[in-house]
């Protein structure tokens, strides 16, 4: 029962140090080790010529486009481990603040699931936050030296909903989804009915016991990492806290100049997620899907990465690449380039200098020119993928080949093990070592040089473009840390691996394959010798990385708990679909086993699929409904004026917080592109390809 903040009886103070930067420097830190944990529930409307109305669904999206968006606390609550207290106004959060810290005053850790948006709220009453972010209005930490107090981002810790994580992590208690009527209009003067008042109890309730639940991993509050990759890092990073060498090593290979760095990281493309254009806008029958087991740890473990220091070569042809030893990454310019595949694998996001291109959804078909920065790996794919008159190599880097470390693949190949065993027993253990897996690859692509922003005197700072020096100032920083066990080349290589790994098996479907994302393909037709043939090949390398680096291959395939093996690396089939559709990238929708799915990007699964009804509605100009879409659309206001809220019961108040977070349904319009259209309608019959001599290769 939710316990008003005036009947506040402080907990017994529990201490413990940990390490912590500050301003540069690491320092122990003394932290109360009682679980907090905080929540603000607001009203979003609208000011519409100086009215103040609740969203409506009659009205269409044209008639909030110049409505100002504002929104208000009218309650809040903080938890003090499982007591949870409340308050209404922002002064009352105030004094309740300075209850708890006179009570506990040393650094107190209060989480709030989602702190981007209870922090845009909270900032109007407590005005001294340091922040870390990782980018504007992403806070994961907010200190206030006020209060002592350090809020965090449970919502980065787990990567999970609050209406889910009850069932991820088989927490005791549920939140109250969808007992609270959001169709009212509340101030901090209206009255609030038992079950209003126990749904942001439960939002309360739900974080404590998620927070206990990593206490009991870590120990202490104060260790509980930020984020999920924090928790693989960390323990990766303790596998080399004594291992000078290794650090050497690191060192060493780290980009060490601005102009390295940006050069290598233009040359990170992330997953391939694309459909057929022979297929979009069709409803095809009997598509089959197939999904890599762990496709980024398999390549992880079998492939070789950049292990001497960037140097420049002075190659200039293809056939000069020395890839048995080195891996590159090229700055290419492409002359009439033009697809020979009905895939388009180059992404025009990534081409620089491009001159008449013609597009496939965001894919390059053609172009009179174009300039890329990729890996020798994406270069196999693009010269087997297209065909041009004539290129050139402006700059080359190398670097001599080897494995990553036997230690971290050991690390990796254990994360997968307990997954494997714990699917279906101890699903908590399972939960958190899922996160693990997940995270392995997290941390290899994770981007620690980022253009510079601040939050500074209660205010978002505009973002400003790092100088060369500042880069060059962090790249030493970085790699000088016994922190850093990893380099941006490893992820730069990784994804590439992957991608080539799919496309070995797009080359030789092609006309047939009909989606492909990251890790998976939808096809038509027979094709299980091409999957078939991948899995005898990937299995044998991932032996062959084994045996050169003393790995047990056992390890490769552990059992779960009825004793089936599962492999890694393998294609696994994912389902039979009897009708599929793709508009594009994320976006598309089947029928398996006589039940409707849909996947778009903007759009919620389950009440998509109910809007949509039937798969044949699935075409441009669809519109999903404020109800269909399932969506919230979040507008920032850091400039709210006085404004009189009157709630559904006649209470009036006057509010004058000047920033708010408003959060209203959206609709989403399905469409495509007139060019994707014109290439779908009128190029595609006539698009005549030359394939047979890419059918029997591979590029694995």
């Amino acid at each position: 029962m939710l316990i008003h903040y005036t009947q506040f009886i402080p907990p017994a103070e529990i201490t413990c140090k940990y390490r912590k930067k500050i301003d540069g420097k690491l320092k122990t830190v003394l932290s109360d080790d009682n679980i907090y944990c905080c929540d603000t529930e607001t009203t979003s409307l609208f000011k519409i010529n100086d009215h103040v109305e609740l969203f409506n669904k009659k009205h269409d999206q044209k008639y909030y486009r110049t409505a100002i968006p504002i929104a208000y606390m009218y309650i809040w609550v903080i938890s003090v481990n499982d007591v949870v207290y409340y308050g209404r106004t922002g002064a009352e959060l105030i004094e309740f603040m300075q209850m708890l810290h006179a009570a506990i005053p040393t650094r107190k850790i209060i989480y709030i699931h989602n702190l981007s948006f209870d922090f845009q709220i909270i900032r109007n009453y407590i005005t001294d936050f340091e922040v870390f972010a990782r980018s504007p209005r992403q806070p994961l930490t907010a200190y206030t030296p006020t209060y002592n107090a350090e809020f965090r981002d449970s919502l980065a810790l787990t990567n999970c909903k609050l209406e889910d994580l009850t069932d991820v992590f088989k927490l005791p208690v549920r939140k109250k989804t969808g007992d609270l009527d959001y169709n009212i209009i509340r101030n901090s003067k209206t009255p609030l009915k038992e079950i209003e008042l126990e749904y942001v109890e439960y939002d309360a309730l739900v974080l404590y016991y998620l927070i206990q639940t990593f206490k009991s991993q870590y120990d202490h509050v104060c260790r509980i990492p930020l984020t999920q990759t924090g928790i693989v890092r960390r323990e990766c990073q303790a596998l080399y806290a004594k291992n000078v060498d290794y650090h050497k090593h690191i060192r060493s290979i780290y980009p060490h100049t601005a102009a390295d760095w940006y050069f290598i990281m233009r040359a990170f493309w992330g997953g391939y997620v694309h459909a057929n254009y022979l297929h979009a806008g069709k409803i095809i029958d009997n598509v089959r899907s197939f999904d890599f087991s762990s496709s980024y740890l398999t390549v992880m473990l079998c492939e070789k990465y950049p292990q001497s220091p960037w140097i420049r070569s002075g190659v200039k042809k293809f056939a000069d690449l020395l890839e048995n030893d080195y891996c590159y990454i090229l700055d290419i310019t492409f002359d009439h380039i033009t697809a020979a595949t009905y895939n388009h694998y180059l992404s025009r996001s990534k081409c620089y200098d491009v001159y008449n291109v013609y597009e496939d959804n965001g894919r390059v078909v053609s172009a009179d020119n174009l300039r890329v920065y990729c890996t020798n790996i994406d270069l196999q794919i693009i010269r087997k993928a297209y065909k041009f008159k004539s290129y050139k190599i402006n700059k080359a880097l190398r670097s001599r080949l080897g494995y990553l470390d036997k230690d971290f693949l050991l690390q990796i190949l254990t994360y997968y093990a307990q997954k494997t065993t714990l699917k279906g027993g101890d699903e908590l253990k399972y939960a958190l070592t899922k996160i693990k897996v997940t995270a392995c690859y997290g941390m290899a692509v994770t981007n620690l040089i980022k253009d510079n922003f601040d939050f500074k005197d209660n205010e978002w700072l505009p973002v400003r473009e790092l100088t060369d020096d500042e880069v060059n100032e962090k790249l030493q920083e970085i790699s000088k840390s016994f922190a850093t066990f990893l380099t941006p080349s490893y992820g730069v290589f990784i994804t590439a691996y992957a991608r080539r790994n799919l496309w070995d098996t797009i080359f030789k479907i092609d006309r047939d394959l009909v989606y492909a994302d990251t890790d998976s393909n939808k096809f038509v037709g027979d094709h299980l010798d091409v999957i078939m043939e991948y899995n005898k090949k990937i299995t044998k390398k991932l032996r062959a990385a084994c045996k050169d680096l003393g790995i047990d291959p056992s390890l490769l395939s552990p059992l779960d708990r009825k004793g089936i093996p599962h492999p890694l690396g393998v294609f696994e089939n994912d389902g039979n679909y009897d009708q599929f559709v793709t508009l594009g990238a994320k976006k598309y929708a089947y029928v398996a086993d006589g039940e409707l799915h849909i996947t778009v990007s903007g759009v919620n699964r389950k009440t998509g699929a109910k809007a949509l009804g039937d798969i044949r509605n699935f075409k441009n100009g669809f519109v999903f409904d404020y109800d269909g879409a399932g969506k919230q659309l979040i507008s920032y206001n850091d400039r709210q004026t006085d404004t009189i809220i009157i709630d559904d019961y006649g209470n009036a108040e006057t509010r004058s917080e000047l920033y708010g977070v408003n959060l209203r349904p959206n609709v989403y319009h399905l469409g495509m592109s007139l060019d994707y259209m014109d290439l779908i309608e009128y190029i595609g019959p006539n698009y005549s390809l030359r394939c047979s001599n890419i059918k029997n290769t591979t590029i694995i």
